[in-house]
């Protein structure tokens, strides 16, 4: 709720005490202190009676949502394409991504892809037309895709298209392009002005099987594409100084890089092959449109993650992904580290750990980003 730089009402004495320290009041005293509808009914009456206050309100229950840059670009281009008719149309990306599918048999391992489709709103016979699908992702639960689905934004996608997001097992990698020899796991369909005006331009909903029951959770996000003049690339080396100390048992260490896409929402663009052994990964290079939507001020993310998987009856029935530590940065901020220079580390277990990744390699070539990272944490 929102608070005014005013003199607060009074609150009840054990505002912000332990749970524990707290004793029940008695009725009598109570009373004294007002009801929570009291105090906001006093809120609202306040704003209507004093308006030029309103600069002075601040939402201190939703801080954590404020729009953040990316969400203002968003709106400013939006309104520029749908309102005010400056550009023609809006290129973006959706990303989808699910929890807690269910399996489609008993010591199933869902290979789990996503197709996206979309037709006119409330039209009748008109079929769906596919416009992107994903990358098979193995054995998993909660597929986190890397593949966007690539879009534009136009004035008659913002009020007559709908959007279908299908979740599939893949059943027959020989056939992997017929979807009819493949399982449904789960289906969702809505209109996109939803997802266009919904807070930050994401949502989650609940994903049902071909008899309508509960089969998961998704996750739409739509990201705000800036078309670069002049494309460049970015090319990472990951080493582990050592990977003893997060794979104590040998298991496979991975990395993925991910974009912020609004405040506190990442969207992965790349995932690593896994490995027990070796402590440096194979080179990645990454477009910049992939990595930051364009924008060398756009945060990214990398993390270093270890497999666990989960048992069934003795069986490896699917992988779960254990956060090891992470680090954050904008690549225009990486690219003014000095080589030399460190970095902090943000260790899963221990915490922010200063001086925890080293950059090796900093260099510019010709469209290209070069950078060497080192985890010494």
């Amino acid at each position: 709720r929102l608070t005014p730089h005013l003199p607060h009402p009074p609150h009840p004495p054990h505002l912000g005490l332990p749970r524990s320290t707290l004793t029940p009041l008695p009725t009598a005293a109570m009373a004294h202190f007002p009801s929570a509808d009291s105090i906001l009914k006093k809120e609202d009456r306040i704003r209507e009676e004093h308006p030029s206050l309103a600069g002075n309100w601040k939402d201190k229950d939703e801080e954590s949502l404020e729009m953040g840059e990316q969400e203002k670009r968003f709106r400013h281009t939006y309104d520029s394409c749908m309102v005010m008719k400056k550009i023609t149309s809006m290129p973006v990306d959706l990303v989808v991504y699910f929890e807690g599918t269910k399996n489609l048999a008993m010591l199933a391992k869902n290979d789990a892809f996503a197709v996206v489709w979309k037709r006119p709103t409330r039209e009748e016979g008109t079929e769906w037309v596919a416009i992107g699908r994903t990358e098979v992702i193995k054995s998993t639960q909660d597929p986190l895709f890397i593949t966007a689905i690539k879009m534009e934004l136009k004035e008659e996608n913002d009020k007559n298209v709908d959007i279908k997001v299908d979740l599939y097992h893949l059943k027959d990698p020989k056939s992997e392009t017929d979807l009819d020899k493949q399982g449904l796991v789960g289906s969702w369909h809505g209109p996109l002005p939803e997802l266009i005006k919904a807070r930050g331009q994401w949502m989650q909903v609940s994903i049902t099987d071909k008899k309508g029951k509960g089969a998961g959770r998704l996750t739409l996000q739509l990201d705000t594409i800036h078309v670069e003049e002049d494309p460049k690339d970015v090319t990472f080396t990951l080493t582990v100084a050592d990977s003893s100390r997060y794979n104590p048992k040998g298991r496979k260490l991975y990395f993925t890089v991910s974009r912020m896409v609004r405040k506190n929402h990442w969207a992965r663009v790349y995932l690593s092959e896994s490995s027990a052994k070796r402590l440096v990964f194979d080179d990645v290079n990454i477009s910049l449109r992939d990595l930051a939507a364009g924008d060398e001020t756009r945060a990214m993310r990398l993390e270093l993650h270890r497999e666990a998987p989960v048992k069934v009856m003795g069986f490896d029935l699917f992988n779960r992904e254990r956060l090891l530590g992470h680090m954050q940065m904008s690549i225009k901020s990486l690219r003014a580290v000095p080589e030399g220079k460190s970095l902090q580390w943000f260790d899963g277990g221990a915490g922010p750990v200063s001086g925890g990744v080293s950059i090796v390699l900093n260099q510019t070539v010709g469209k290209t980003y070069k950078l060497g990272l080192v985890i010494n944490a």
